[in-house]
């Protein structure tokens, strides 16, 4: 059985129970950072020169080159994985959005659809009842 998230597959869920995860399946992981598959993916000649070089000694490599074959296998690193992309504004946006369209028509509704306020409110009423508020005076 698998966890979905929209149209992917998000991890399997003997992965969630605490079961081995198979390092050569093709299955995605729940980790973002390692890569797809067990062997980096090889596209262009310069890739592929690159991934020959590696299997000999790492000594005859340079910076660069070992810093290449890092970048097939790991394309992003922490830091750019960690960096913002700006998407929390959008979410705000849209939450700001919602709660004053929601404000909007709670105003709307109450002042123009709302129930009429109860008879105790308008004046003759509050003048009659300060009337009977007021204590009989003793005729002496």
């Amino acid at each position: 059985m698998a966890a979905w998230v929209g149209a992917r597959r998000l991890v399997s869920t003997s992965a969630v129970l605490g079961r081995k995860i198979n390092p050569y399946s093709p299955t995605p992981r729940p980790w973002p950072i390692l890569p797809h598959d067990a062997v980096a993916q090889v596209n262009t000649p310069e890739q592929k020169m690159l991934k020959e070089k590696e299997k000999g000694s790492w000594k005859d490599l340079t910076i660069e080159e070992k810093k290449a074959i890092y970048r097939m296998t790991f394309p992003l690193t922490i830091a750019e994985i960690n960096a913002s992309n700006g998407e929390w504004k959008y979410v705000l946006g849209g939450v700001m959005c919602a709660i004053s369209v929601g404000i909007f028509f709670s105003v709307i509704t109450k002042q123009y659809f709302g129930p009429q306020p109860p008879y105790t409110y308008t004046k003759e009423w509050q003048e009659l009842d300060k009337k009977a508020r007021i204590p009989p005076t003793v005729i002496g």
